[in-house]
C-alpha cells in the first residue's frame, strides 16, 4: 500500500483568493463567501486488492481463484467481506472501483464501511455507480465517492447476482482521499483585492475554481493537457446529483467535496478535469466546474473565462457535445431508489433555478421544448427535453427521483422568468431531415410568428467532426478563432443554402430581431449528420474484446466480444474468436443486430493446451460491410504456469453414475485447507463437489511415495447431458489461487 502526491506539477498560474460572481442574495454558511479555501495538495492512497489480498476476507458461495472472486454457477447470494484495511493518513473520502471479466460485473453490489479505530464502525454505505466500463480511461467500474470523517480504516462487501457463468471480479481498488490536510500547493497567492477583477455579474457562480481550491496541475500529464478542451453550442441542460451524500456541514465541507470529486474525476478516472460544468450545494452556493477558455480578455483571474460557455464536459455519456451538466451536491434518490437519499433544500433548488434561467437565456433554449439530439457517437436521442435529467440520457437513476419529479415545475419557472411578450419569435420552416444525409448540400427557410415591425435575422451553421479515437473535434463551420458561435450580420433574408459540406455534425441556428431592437428569447435550430460516404449502409463494428489480463494454464475463462450495428440495415452475421498466437479458433457465434444495436456475446476459452506466455485473442465477423477498418479487434492475455508444488495425481473413485452422489478422495501435493475441487472441460452438466476437507493423514488410497496431501469431498453428478460417458478434468484450487489439474481424471456414466 502506498500514498501518492498529486501536486508535483502544480501550475504556476494557479491562484488563491476571493472570487464571487453571484448576486449578493446567494445563500452561504460560515461566512464562506468572505474568504477563499486554502489551496492544498489532495492526499491520495490506492489500496489494491488482488487475489492474494482478497484471500484475507471471508467468502460465501464464491470461489477465490488466481483470477479473483468468482461466482459459483447457478448459485445466487454470493457474498464477500473484506478485512479491515488501514490507510497511511486519515481520509475524508473513499471511492471504490473494480475490474470484472464481463460487463455484468457492474451489477455486483458493493458497500463500504469506515472507522477511526477499527472498533467502532460507521454505517454501511451502498456504492452508486459513477462510471461504467469504457466511460473512464480504463475498463473498470467506478463507484461514486463516499464521505468519511477522517477515518483510518475501511472495509467493503460485495454481493454477486445469480449467475450461470464464471462472473469474476478480478481486483478491487479503494481510492482514499484527504482534501483538507495536505501541504500547501506551490504558486503565487493573490489578495482579495487582486482577485476582484471585472466580471459578468450575471453569471450564477459563487465560487470559481480558485475559490474551491482546484489544483490545476491535475489537468496535465507529461504529454500536455489530458483532456483537450472543445466547445460545442449548448442545446440541452442536464441535471445531475453527485451521490456523495448529504452530511457536509459547512460551505468549507461543500468545497472539500467539490475538490474530492475533481481529484477523483481528473486523476482516478483519468478524465483530466471534473465532469460537471457547474455544481450547487445545499446552502444555495454554486461552483464553477469544467475549465474553459483562457484569457487575457475574459472575466476571470488572469483573463480566463469563468463558467466558460459551451465547453464540453463529461457528465453524460455520448451526450456531452452540445449540452451542459449541472450537478446537485448530494444524494437525492427516493427511499425506493436508495436508502440514504433526501429532498434537496429550498436554497439548492433556488440556485438551480437561477442557473437554468441563465443557461437558457444565454443559449436561446426553450425550457418547454424538446428535440432530436445527435450524440457524439452519431446515434440519436429522439425527443430529448431541452431541460432534462441524466436518466433521460442513459441508464441511471440520476438525478434521483426527488429531483427528477421537480423538472416540470423547474421548466415552468424558467419559462416564466424568460417570458417577454414584446420579443419576436422565429421558426425554421424547411430544413434537411434530422437524420443522416449523404450529400454536402443543406438549405433552410424560416419565418416569424410575432414581432414589432419588420424583422431581421441572424444565423450560423454549426459544424464539427469528432474522430472516433479522439475526444477533440475538428471545426468545420460556424465558429470564430475563440471557438465561439459566429453569428451572421442581421439580414432580412429568410432563406440560406450551404454546399460543399464535409462529413460531420451540423446544426443551423437562427434568431430574430424586431424594429424596436427586441431579440427573440428562443432561437430555433435543426440538426443533421452529414455522411458523404453513406453508402456506409452496411457497417458492423467489433468494438470491444473483454478478457482477463492473465490466466493460469488449464483454466477455462469467459471472453466477451461486443459488436455494434453502425449501418442503416438490420444485419445477421457470424462472430469468430481466435487465438491468433496458437492459430486456434476458440468459437463461432451467429448474431443478429437491429440498426444501432450493440450486443456482447461470450465465448468460453479452455487454456489447457495453450502455451505459456502472451496470446493475442482476435474477434472478427464474416460480414462484407462497407467499412472493413472496424471489422476486428484484439486483446492480449498472458497464460501463466500453474503454481509449482500443486499436483493432482488421482481421484478415488474415478467414475460414477449420473444422478448419483459419491464420497471421493483426491490425492496429490500442495493442497491447502479451504481448497476447492472443480470439474472442467467435459460435456453436459459438470459434477459439483461440496464439503471439501483437507485430510489430516494421507489416506490409504493415495500413493505414499508420490502424494503428500489429500482432500475428501462429496461429489454430485447431475442427470441429463449426452447418453454416453462424460470425461472431466479434476482441478484443485487453493485459497491463495495456486492450483493443479488431473486431465481427464473423472468419468460420469449415463444412468
Amino acid at each position: 500500500m502506498r500514498w501518492i502526491s498529486l501536486a508535483a506539477l502544480a501550475l504556476l498560474v494557479s491562484l488563491v483568493g476571493l472570487f464571487a460572481l453571484a448576486p449578493a442574495s446567494a445563500q452561504t454558511s460560515d461566512s464562506a463567501a468572505t474568504h477563499t479555501s486554502p489551496r492544498v495538495e489532495v492526499l491520495v492512497q490506492d489500496l489494491h486488492q488482488g487475489p492474494a489480498e482478497l484471500a484475507e476476507g471471508s467468502l460465501f458461495r464464491l470461489q477465490l481463484t488466481g483470477q479473483g472472486l468468482r461466482a459459483q454457477a447457478g448459485l445466487s447470494g454470493g457474498h464477500y467481506l473484506s478485512p479491515a484495511l488501514s490507510s497511511s493518513f486519515p481520509f475524508t473520502h473513499v471511492g471504490i472501483h473494480w475490474r470484472s471479466n464481463r460487463p455484468e460485473g457492474s451489477s455486483v453490489a458493493f458497500s463500504v464501511q469506515t472507522s477511526k479505530d477499527g472498533v467502532s464502525w460507521g454505517p454501511w454505505h451502498p456504492v452508486r455507480i459513477e462510471a461504467f466500463p469504457g466511460e473512464a480511461a480504463d475498463d473498470e467500474t467506478y463507484g461514486a465517492l463516499i464521505r468519511a470523517d477522517r477515518a483510518n480504516r475501511v472495509r467493503f462487501s460485495a454481493d454477486f447476482p445469480a449467475d450461470e457463468g464464471n462472473l469474476t471480479v478480478e481486483y478491487v481498488v479503494l481510492t482514499l482521499l484527504n482534501v483538507y490536510d495536505g501541504p500547501p500547493l506551490p504558486g503565487p497567492t493573490l489578495s482579495a483585492a487582486e482577485m476582484a477583477v471585472e466580471g459578468d455579474e450575471g453569471k450564477p457562480i459563487n465560487f470559481a475554481r480558485e475559490d474551491w481550491g482546484a489544483d490545476e496541475s491535475l489537468r496535465f500529464s507529461d504529454d500536455g493537457e489530458i483532456w483537450p478542451r472543445a466547445y460545442v453550442s449548448t442545446k440541452k441542460v442536464v441535471v445531475h446529483h453527485t451521490v456523495t451524500g448529504n452530511n457536509y456541514k459547512t460551505v468549507e465541507d461543500a468545497k472539500a467535496d467539490v475538490r474530492a470529486i475533481y481529484t477523483y474525476h481528473a486523476s482516478t478516472l483519468g478524465w483530466g478535469d471534473i465532469g460537471y460544468n457547474s455544481l450547487v450545494d445545499k446552502f444555495g452556493n454554486s461552483y464553477e466546474g469544467r475549465y474553459g477558455r483562457d484569457g487575457p480578455d475574459y472575466d476571470g483571474p488572469g483573463g480566463r473565462e469563468i463558467l466558460s460557455e459551451d465547453v464540453v464536459a463529461g457528465h453524460a455519456l455520448a451526450h456531452n457535445y452540445g449540452s451542459t451538466g449541472v450537478a446537485l451536491l448530494g444524494t437525492f434518490c427516493s427511499k425506493r431508489e436508495c436508502p440514504r437519499g433526501t429532498t434537496p433544500s429550498e436554497a439548492m433548488i433556488s440556485r438551480l433555478k437561477e442557473i437554468l434561467v441563465w443557461e437558457s437565456r444565454q443559449h436561446g433554449i426553450d425550457p418547454h421544448g424538446a428535440s432530436d439530439f445527435l450524440l457524439s457517437t452519431d446515434a440519436w436521442n429522439r425527443g430529448l427535453d431541452n431541460i432534462c435529467g441524466h436518466r433521460d440520457c442513459t441508464n441511471t437513476i440520476c438525478p434521483g427521483e426527488t429531483v427528477y419529479e421537480l423538472l416540470p415545475s423547474l421548466r415552468d419557472h424558467v419559462a416564466a422568468q424568460l417570458s417577454d411578450a414584446n420579443a419576436p419569435t422565429v421558426t425554421i420552416t424547411a430544413h434537411p431531415p434530422e437524420d443522416t444525409v449523404d450529400d454536402g448540400d443543406a438549405s433552410y427557410t424560416w419565418g416569424d410568428a410575432a414581432g414589432s415591425g419588420d424583422l431581421v435575422y441572424s444565423y450560423y451553421l454549426e459544424g464539427w467532426f469528432k474522430p472516433s479515437n479522439s475526444d477533440d473535434i475538428n471545426y468545420l463551420s460556424g465558429y470564430n478563432e475563440n471557438k465561439e458561435p459566429q453569428w451572421s450580420d442581421w439580414t432580412v433574408e429568410t432563406a440560406k443554402s450551404f454546399s460543399g459540406l464535409e462529413d460531420g455534425h451540423y446544426t443551423f441556428h437562427v434568431r430574430a430581431k424586431d424594429s424596436d431592437d427586441n431579440i427573440s428569447v428562443y432561437e430555433d435550430n435543426r440538426t443533421f449528420l452529414a455522411n458523404l460516404s453513406a453508402a456506409l449502409t452496411h457497417d458492423v463494428a467489433v468494438t470491444a474484446v473483454s478478457a482477463p489480463s492473465s490466466v493460469t494454464q488449464g483454466d477455462t475463462v469467459n471472453v466477451g466480444v461486443t459488436v455494434e450495428n453502425q449501418g442503416v440495415n438490420e444485419e445477421t452475421f457470424d462472430v469468430t474468436l481466435s487465438d491468433t498466437t496458437g492459430d486456434v479458433i476458440i468459437g463461432v457465434q451467429s448474431v443478429t443486430l437491429a440498426v444501432g444495436e450493440a450486443k456482447t456475446v461470450t465465448f468460453s476459452w479452455n487454456t489447457i493446451d495453450a502455451t505459456l506466455g502472451d496470446h493475442i485473442l482476435t474477434a472478427s465477423h464474416d460480414f462484407a460491410d462497407d467499412d472493413p477498418s472496424n471489422d476486428s479487434k484484439s486483446t492480449t492475455v498472458t497464460v501463466k504456469e500453474p503454481t509449482a508444488g500443486v499436483t493432482v495425481t488421482s481421484i478415488d473413485p474415478n467414475t460414477m453414475e449420473a444422478g448419483m452422489t459419491e464420497y471421493v478422495t483426491v490425492c496429490g501435493t500442495g493442497f491447502q485447507a479451504g481448497a476447492e475441487i472443480t470439474f472442467k472441460n467435459g460435456i453436459g452438466p459438470a459434477p459439483t463437489a461440496s464439503g471439501e476437507v483437507l485430510a489430516s493423514e494421507l489416506p490409504t488410497v493415495c500413493d505414499s511415495a508420490a502424494d503428500s496431501s489429500a482432500i475428501t469431498a462429496t461429489v454430485t453428478a447431475k442427470s441429463g447431458g449426452p447418453p454416453r460417458q462424460r470425461v472431466w478434468d479434476v482441478r484443485v484450487t487453493n485459497p491463495d489461487g495456486s492450483s493443479g489439474v488431473l486431465v481427464e481424471g473423472f468419468t460420469v456414466n449415463p444412468y
